[in-house]
């Protein structure tokens, strides 16, 4: 998983999804609490009123197939004059199946394909890259 200053969830709402019509999604916060760890505060900047709580980035709904493909990253590493740089590509597969799939994990930067081949069994993930 990325390194995140907040925490990311994702929800399978599949199974309450309404496929004959509109779909609303309701999200119910709460405060962190006295042994919750967050962000602290000290007395010369205090806690702000809503406890820096609620929706900190985009929420969105995905769809995809048997194969969900999450968090794609690229790591960057440049050289010592800043002419050139390492790329590293890497991205989180998960098979939603109950049966084991093969494929390939394809990328393409800067006209250069990269390919990497996978295989998940059933309800399993791995880190590629």
């Amino acid at each position: 998983m990325l390194p995140e200053r907040f925490r990311i969830f994702e929800f399978d709402v599949t199974s309450a999804l309404n496929t004959n019509g509109q779909n609303a999604v309701a999200l119910e916060i709460f405060a962190p609490e006295k042994n919750d760890l967050g962000i602290t505060w000290v007395d010369w900047n205090p806690t702000p009123p809503d406890k820096d709580m609620g929706i900190w980035k985009e929420v969105t709904l995905t769809s995809n197939g048997p194969v969900a493909l999450r968090n794609p990253f690229v790591k960057s590493k440049f050289g010592a004059e800043y002419k050139t740089a390492e790329l590293t590509l890497s991205a989180n597969l998960r098979n939603q199946t109950e049966k084991t799939v093969k494929g390939a994990l394809v990328a393409e930067v800067d006209g250069q394909t990269l390919k990497e081949d996978v295989e998940l069994r059933p309800a399993k993930q791995k880190q590629c890259g």
